[in-house]
């Protein structure tokens, strides 16, 4: 309410600057006020047609892809000459599951400027998810050997997502791990010398059930945060992995106590802590049992932040409080939706299948269970030996054949 009032007094007093208008529409779309954000959104169209960039996502954000492909369209009409413009246009074909609309798209932006690292680094992801992991090495190389040190570093961390998305974990972690000394090789943010090691630390809890390592990987970032940047909004995500791996550990106490404290200084980080913070508070009220809890937290999170992987928390959130068809709804709408949380988090991304698998199975769907089960274990064919849900699958899959 109080965003709601700034927002309304900021386009009182300047009703001619765009950026508040889309900044408002945004708002209204993550409280499900889909309307009133349109309206908002095309105001700002006619201030500037640059919106309609905005208005794309806008439409995306409500759930009209037919709405946000005509603005991606309006937007290269506005600027035939731009990129950025054949590129939303791309991504919001990505959103969608189309594939190959998406490729041409990305790939027209490359002819206007090849250089254009947003459609290198979009069009490379595409062609992991398509399996097509020759070409998208040669695409995330071009960006790891960029002049500029944060293109490098994108591309770097681009690069590690090739083995994670074939569940090659050893040689992910490997390149996840000399992250940080090329980071700080560049002398890149603390941010960007750590991900590695959270993102090892996401994986080994949720993929490899190994909370020990885990929360070695979670301890390592906030020894090195407090000896640099304390107020620092990945803390607040460390910090609540920490506390999920007490829980693993049946260690409530001390979970309890660590995510309390992290309450009570959210203040000092940047906005999307809070977010990390529900992320976190929902995981861990799921631990404890207190389902229906952890669904609240988890749907504040997803509608803030609109990523997959959030989206996928939420859902498993409902199928354990008993709302398997409300999960299931979620699942089939994530399963050919290609943001770019996906591809950050890549690992998730073959794992869905798996876990939308055992969703369709528990609700009565063997024939989906089979093809999702199929899916994810042709995907991880080549896969590193000792992750539990591969030979889980294996034998889900056996028992519905029989």
């Amino acid at each position: 309410q109080e965003a709601e009032e700034m927002y309304q007094r900021l386009i009182e007093i300047e009703p001619n600057r765009w950026t508040s208008y889309v900044g408002y529409a945004d708002l209204l779309a993550m409280i499900d006020r889909k309307d009133e954000a349109l309206k908002q959104c095309s105001l700002a169209v006619q201030i500037n047609k640059q919106a309609y960039n905005n208005l794309a996502f806008i439409y995306d954000r409500v759930g009209d892809f037919e709405g946000a492909l005509w603005a991606a369209n309006k937007y290269i009409e506005f600027a035939p000459d731009n990129p950025n413009s054949y590129d939303t246009r791309g991504y919001i074909y990505r959103l969608y599951g189309q594939l190959d609309n998406a490729i041409t798209s990305f790939e027209k932006a490359l002819e206007l400027d090849p250089d254009f690292a947003t459609s290198i680094a979009n069009l490379g992801a595409v062609y992991v998810f398509r399996r097509e992991y020759e070409k998208a090495n040669s695409l995330f190389q071009v960006l790891a050997s960029h002049p500029n040190k944060y293109t490098r570093d994108w591309g770097r961390s681009l690069l590690t997502t090739i083995p994670a998305h074939q569940g090659k974990f050893k040689d992910a972690f490997r390149m996840l791990s000399e992250l940080e000394g090329l980071a700080v090789s560049d002398s890149l943010s603390i941010n960007r010398q750590l991900r590695g090691h959270f993102k090892k630390a996401i994986y080994y809890m949720n993929i490899f059930h190994d909370v020990e390592s885990a929360l070695a990987e979670v301890e390592y970032i906030v020894d090195k945060l407090k000896k640099t940047e304390v107020n620092n909004w990945l803390m607040v995500d460390a910090t609540g992995v920490i506390a999920q791996c007490y829980a693993h550990m049946g260690d409530f106490d001390t979970a309890n106590r660590l995510m309390k404290e992290q309450g009570k200084v959210l203040d000092k980080y940047e906005y999307s802590a809070a977010s990390v913070y529900w992320i976190s508070n929902g995981r861990l009220e799921g631990l404890k049992g207190n389902h229906e809890l952890a669904s609240i937290y988890l749907e504040r999170a997803a509608r803030t932040l609109n990523g997959f992987v959030i989206w996928r928390y939420y859902a498993q959130s409902l199928l354990e409080s008993a709302r398997p068809h409300k999960a299931t709804e979620i699942y089939e709408r994530l399963v050919d939706r290609y943001d770019g949380h996906r591809s950050s988090w890549i690992g998730h991304s073959t794992f869905f299948h798996y876990w939308l698998g055992k969703l369709y199975q528990e609700t009565g769907r063997p024939a989906d269970a089979i093809a999702q089960y199929k899916i994810f274990l042709d995907i991880w064919k080549n896969a590193d030996s000792g992750i539990p849900s591969i030979e889980d699958a294996k034998k889900r899959l056996a028992k519905l054949k029989s």
